[in-house]
C-alpha cells in the first residue's frame, strides 16, 4: 500500500523573511534593529508595501518615549513612503506625521504635513472625521506650549470652515468640544498674555464651543472638565462643582438666572422651510397637493391654537400589551388640559371601520435625508456631499403598522350607532380642535409646521405636545441645531394617570375599560447649555450630570 506522499514546505519569499523580521523587531520594542530591517527591505530585490512605512513608523510613535532623538529616522521612513507614493501619500501616513512632528516640538513641520492632507472634494471621503482628527495633535501641542497665536490660526482657518460647511454629527460635536478646549488652553498657558486679555479670548473661545456643544461631555480619549476648569482659573474665574438649580433656573451659588435659548424670525423660517422640504421629497403628486391644501388650509385659518397635540404619539402610549388598543380617550384627556388645543390625526384613526387593536409593528423603508431621493447614483451622492446634502443612513428602527390606502366611506345611516372613534371626532369637530392630517403626508410634519407658523405669528404660549424625541426627524434634517433649540423651547410632554371619571369627563359608549387623565409636562425655563451673565460675566455650565459655575474673583 502506497503511503501518501507529504507536502513539501514551500520556501518562504524574500518579502515574507524580512517583514517576518520587521515584526520580531517591533515586538521586541527595538527600535534600531527595525530601523535595520526597513532600510535592508528597501534597498533590496523584494518589493516593499507602503502600508510598511505607516507600520513603522506607527511603531516608533508607540515605543519611542523621546521622539526628538529619532527624528532623523522618522523623516527617512517618510522620504521612503514619498518614493512609494509617487509624492501623493495617504491620510493616514500624514496624520502619524503630525502627529510625531508635535511630539517632536516641531509645530511648524506638522502644519506644514496638515496643509498635504487632500481637501474633501479632492478625495470624496466624509467631511471633517479625518481633518479634525488630523490636526488635533497641532492644537494639543499648542495647548501644552501656551502657542495661542498658532492655535488661533489654525481654528479659524481650518476647523471654523468644517462647521459652516454644514450642522455637525455627534462624533465631529465632540471633536468640536476638544479643539475649543485645546485652544483655550493654549491662551491659559501662555505667559505672554495678561489675565484680562487672557479672559476676553477666552470668552469668545467658550462661546464658540457653545454654539454647537450643549453640554460638556467626556470622552475616553480627552476628560474635558479639568482642562475647562484650568481654562477658567487661568483668567481670573473660581469655579464651583455641583451647584443647585432650581425649576425656575436659579442657580444658588451664584445668585443668577439662567435663560432659555431663543430662535430668531429667521432661523424659525428656515427650519420651516425645512419641514415644507422634508414633507414633500420623495413624495408622490398626491402627497404634495394634499401638503398644499393642508397649507392652504393654515394660511386661511384665523384661530390661534397654543397646544398644537401629536395624537398619533398620545393614542399609542401605554398601550403596547396585552389587549392595547388606540385610545381616543387618551387624546381627549390630554385635550382636556390644554387651553388652545389643536388635535392633529389623519382621518384613519377616526372611522368607523378601523381596527383600533395594537398590531404586530413591520420595519418602515427607511426615508432619505434632505435633498437626497431613492435610486440616486454613487457619483450623484458625492455631488450631493460635496454640496453639503446626504449621509450616513441609521439602522432602520420598528414603527407602527402602516395605515392601508383610503377607501371611500360608506354612506351615512342615521340610525347607526356610531362608533368610538366617531363620537371622538364629532365631539372634537363640533369645538373646533380637530384637523385630519392628510393621508399620505407624515403627521408630524404637519403637527410641526402648524406650531411654528402659530409662533412666527406671535401666539403666547406655543408647545407640540408630544413625548417623542424626533431622533428620525432631526437625522433627517441633517442634525440641523434649529431644531434642537426649537425642541428644547417649544416642546411639552405629558403623563397619563388612571382615575375614576367624573360627572364633567366625556364617556364614549361603550365606556373605555380603563378611564386616563393628563397632565403635561412643560420645558424647562432655561436652556440645558453653557452660558454666561452679560452683566457680571459669570459662566453656568452643564457637564453630563450636573452643572458648574464659574464667577469671577473669590
Amino acid at each position: 500500500m502506497e503511503q501518501p506522499q507529504k507536502k513539501r514546505k514551500k520556501n518562504p519569499s524574500p518579502a515574507a523573511e524580512v517583514s517576518k523580521d520587521l515584526l520580531a523587531a517591533q515586538r521586541a520594542g527595538n527600535i534600531d534593529a527595525m530601523m535595520d530591517v526597513f532600510r535592508r527591505w528597501r534597498d533590496g530585490e523584494a518589493k516593499m508595501p507602503e502600508g510598511v512605512c505607516t507600520q513603522v513608523l506607527a511603531a516608533i510613535d508607540k515605543i519611542e518615549p523621546k521622539i526628538e532623538t529619532r527624528y532623523a529616522a522618522i523623516e527617512e521612513v517618510y522620504n521612503t513612503a514619498l518614493t512609494l507614493t509617487a509624492n501623493k501619500p495617504k491620510e493616514p501616513l500624514l496624520s502619524l506625521m503630525i502627529r510625531l512632528s508635535c511630539r517632536a516640538g516641531q509645530t511648524s513641520q506638522a502644519l506644514s504635513y496638515f496643509q498635504k492632507i487632500p481637501k474633501t472634494q479632492d478625495v470624496g471621503e466624509k467631511r471633517c472625521t479625518p481633518r479634525f482628527r488630523s490636526i488635533t495633535p497641532i492644537l494639543v501641542a499648542c495647548g501644552s506650549t501656551g502657542d495661542y497665536g498658532t492655535a488661533e490660526e489654525v481654528f479659524i482657518e481650518e476647523i471654523m470652515p468644517m462647521k459652516r460647511a454644514g450642522p455637525l454629527t455627534d462624533m465631529e460635536v465632540l471633536q468640536w468640544q476638544d479643539a475649543c478646549l485645546h485652544w483655550g488652553l493654549s491662551v491659559a498657558n501662555s505667559k505672554a498674555l495678561t489675565v484680562e486679555a487672557k479672559r476676553v479670548k477666552i470668552n469668545g473661545i467658550l462661546h464658540e464651543m457653545f454654539s454647537a456643544v450643549p453640554i460638556v461631555t467626556a470622552n475616553p480619549v480627552f476628560d474635558p472638565k479639568p482642562a475647562l476648569v484650568s481654562i477658567l482659573e487661568s483668567c481670573g474665574y473660581m469655579t464651583i462643582d455641583n451647584v443647585e438649580v432650581t425649576s425656575e433656573g436659579e442657580c444658588k451659588a451664584s445668585g443668577h438666572t439662567l435663560t432659555p435659548s431663543t430662535l430668531s424670525k429667521e432661523a424659525l423660517l428656515e427650519l420651516q422651510s425645512l419641514i415644507d422640504q422634508l414633507a414633500t421629497d420623495s413624495a408622490s403628486d398626491e402627497a404634495k397637493r394634499q401638503w398644499e391644501d393642508f397649507r392652504s388650509w393654515l394660511k386661511d385659518v384665523k384661530r390661534e391654537y397654543t397646544h398644537i397635540i401629536d395624537a398619533a404619539n398620545v393614542g399609542h402610549t401605554l398601550q403596547n400589551c396585552d389587549g392595547g388598543h388606540f385610545s381616543h380617550q387618551q387624546i381627549d384627556a390630554v385635550a382636556g388640559v390644554c387651553v388652545q388645543p389643536l388635535i392633529v390625526l389623519r382621518g384613519y384613526w377616526l372611522r368607523a371601520e378601523t381596527r383600533l387593536d395594537i398590531r404586530k409593528k413591520k420595519k418602515k423603508a427607511k426615508l432619505p435625508q434632505i435633498g437626497e431621493r431613492k435610486g440616486m447614483t454613487e457619483m450623484e451622492k458625492q455631488i450631493l456631499e460635496q454640496m453639503g446634502g446626504g449621509g450616513d443612513v441609521e439602522e432602520e428602527e420598528e414603527v407602527e403598522q402602516e395605515e392601508p390606502e383610503v377607501t371611500p366611506e360608506p354612506e351615512e345611516d342615521p340610525d347607526r350607532v356610531l362608533t368610538v372613534a366617531e363620537q371622538y371626532k364629532k365631539r372634537w369637530a363640533e369645538q373646533g380642535i380637530l384637523l385630519e392630517s392628510p393621508h399620505n403626508v407624515n403627521d408630524d410634519w404637519v403637527a410641526m409646521y402648524v406650531a411654528v407658523e402659530m409662533i412666527l405669528r406671535g401666539v403666547t404660549g406655543v408647545q407640540l405636545v408630544t413625548n417623542d424625541i424626533f431622533r428620525d426627524h432631526y437625522w433627517r434634517m441633517k442634525q440641523h441645531p434649529s431644531l434642537i433649540v426649537w425642541k428644547e423651547r417649544y416642546l411639552t410632554k405629558f403623563r397619563l394617570f388612571e382615575e375614576a371619571p367624573t360627572p364633567d369627563d366625556f364617556v364614549a359608549d361603550p365606556a373605555p375599560v380603563l378611564y386616563r387623565k393628563a397632565v403635561l409636562v412643560p420645558p424647562l425655563p432655561y436652556t440645558h447649555k453653557g452660558q454666561q451673565d452679560p452683566k457680571t460675566l459669570a459662566w453656568h455650565i452643564p457637564l453630563s450630570n450636573t452643572w458648574m459655575a464659574a464667577v469671577i474673583g473669590s
